[in-house]
């Protein structure tokens, strides 16, 4: 660390015109406060291993690929990464010279984006950094996240490793796309920037970056590139994958609806059988039921969405004691999209915090008259939340909810916010995202307190949105650190023929799911 406190890192390059994943790295180092990029260091570009008929198919598939999935941002496209670097003390060995390192303090760390190693970023105190796409290379020429697509795995993965014993320092885990190379490289690739940020804010605040051992499903194992023959069956399963997907939407609609049931005695469920049914009209979504007692009387608040030409709403519906539901009516709708009806008592009063994502903020609104009328009261985020839940603990409000950069997935990284009242003001934590997986970020419901335990319900979002419920226990909730473990599942299979739930919400009176299920288009 220099002088001035500040961490000093020295990264490798292959140019100065990159991929834009490696220049949105460098671009995160600038933007961090304490962060200081020191050293540069140009090496010569790695040799392609696309050679002979296996990299001309490769080379075909990916430009075909890239072309009928783009999307914007691409973290593959080159940009010039030269401002960033103007200033920096740069030592280029792309020409086979050797040259000694710049006069100055010595590296805390060294993030090495260019293929090879260079022996100027070794003595880094902290060693030397590297990213490890996909389940882990052995061989130069295995293709990150093909093997993935190749298996039919749900969910894909890239880490920040030690590059000295592998060790992984920081992760994130999205979903993998079965049908696009590209589209699952460009969800991990665009994690790469939060990754290094995360660990480098923690050296600089004094906080011991742990580093884990590889999980076993994505230790290397030793692999060549793929044979002709592999990359055509990979090329065949994905047009029969994208063939099967089209004809099922011209013969179905997916739509989601709702269960209820008595509460079990100890939560969470395990499964939801049995359960009284509420399948809404043809050519409506129901969703994320929130049950909710008030003055002896059941309510049930739900998103509801018309799947032509609308926005979603937050509509409103009374529960008898057999569960039917009735007088059904609109409980709050504005002019951008609602879900997900987070309803709660505090004070004496009713609150409502719904999902706005087409919103610039996620707003708290208070009831005027229940059930249907609501009036907001204060913004809670100066961005919008997805899923956005409340809970109170140890004196404190808590914020939980995934948040996303422009084209990034909002399923991935899950978000804490804490304030000492629930009017404000609110405080992004630190340590910000604090979950990155597609397996259990976003949240699936209300927190669930089980004999002074905090519960949480989160959405598996891997293989597909809303696959399953994951129930995590909070281990550790502070203004510094966050830390939770899974306990249970609440896995589709409890209705016949149903592919997702996503939601778990109960009361004294009733527990509430939704599912996920096909509905002919005619």
């Amino acid at each position: 660390m220099s002088s001035e406190g500040r961490i000093r890192v020295g990264v490798s390059l292959e140019g100065r015109r990159v991929a834009r994943w490696k220049r949105d790295v460098l671009l995160g180092l600038h933007e961090t406060d304490g962060i200081e990029l020191a050293l540069v260091v140009l090496t010569p570009a790695e040799r392609s291993p696309d050679r002979g008929a296996t990299g001309a198919l490769l080379r075909l598939y990916r430009a075909i690929d890239r072309r009928v999935f783009a999307a914007a941002p691409d973290p593959l496209a080159r940009v010039d990464a030269g401002p960033l670097l103007e200033g920096v003390p740069t030592v280029d060995h792309r020409d086979g010279q050797a040259a000694g390192p710049p006069a100055g303090a010595p590296l805390d760390v060294a993030l090495a984006l260019a293929a090879e190693s260079d022996p100027l970023l070794a003595t880094a105190r902290h060693g030397v950094w590297t990213y490890r796409h996909g389940v882990g290379r052995e061989r130069r020429d295995d293709v990150p996240y093909l093997r993935d697509i190749r298996e039919g795995r749900l969910a894909s993965h890239v880490a920040l490793v030690r590059q000295s014993d592998r060790a992984v320092l920081a992760s994130s885990t999205v979903r993998t796309d079965l049908v696009s190379l590209h589209r699952v490289r460009r969800a991990a690739l665009l994690r790469c920037r939060h990754l290094a940020g995360r660990c480098l804010s923690e050296l600089r605040d004094g906080v011991e970056v742990v580093a884990e051992l590889e999980e076993p499903e994505v230790t290397r194992v030793p692999s060549g590139g793929p044979s002709v023959g592999t990359l055509l069956g990979i090329i065949v399963r994905i047009a029969a994958r994208l063939a099967q997907h089209r004809i099922r939407n011209a013969l179905w609609h997916e739509q989601w609806s709702f269960v209820v049931r008595p509460p079990e005695d100890a939560p969470p469920p395990v499964s939801f059988a049995g359960a009284r049914q509420h399948r809404p009209p043809r050519g409506r979504d129901w969703a994320d039921p929130f049950p909710f007692r008030s003055e002896d009387r059941s309510w049930l608040f739900f998103e509801e969405v018309a799947w032509r030409g609308g926005h979603g709403h937050i509509s409103v519906g009374e529960l008898d004691d057999a569960g039917a539901l009735h007088d059904v009516r609109v409980a709050l709708a504005t002019d951008h999209h609602l879900s997900y009806p987070f309803v709660f008592a505090h004070q004496g009063e009713t609150y409502l915090l719904p999902e706005a994502r087409a919103s610039s903020a996620t707003t708290l609104y208070r009831a005027r008259s229940f059930p249907d009328q609501w009036e907001p009261v204060c913004t809670l985020a100066d961005m919008p939340l997805y899923d956005p839940t409340l809970v109170e603990h140890d004196g404190c409000w808590w914020l939980f909810g995934t948040h996303a950069e422009p084209g990034e997935s909002q399923d991935d990284e899950l978000h804490l916010f804490h304030a000492d009242a629930l009017g404000g003001p609110w405080h992004a934590h630190p340590r910000n995202p604090v979950v990155s997986d597609v397996r259990g970020a976003r949240p699936a419901g209300p927190i669930i307190r089980d004999d002074g335990r905090l519960v949480r319900p989160a959405q598996d979002c891997s293989g597909r949105y809303g696959r399953a419920v994951v129930f995590k226990e909070v281990l550790e909730l502070s203004r510094t650190r966050y830390r939770e473990v899974e306990v249970a599942r609440l896995e589709p299979d409890w209705l016949a023929r149903n592919l997702a739930t996503h939601h778990y919400a109960t009361d004294e009176r009733w527990a509430a799911t939704d599912a996920l299920r096909r509905r002919r288009r005619w």
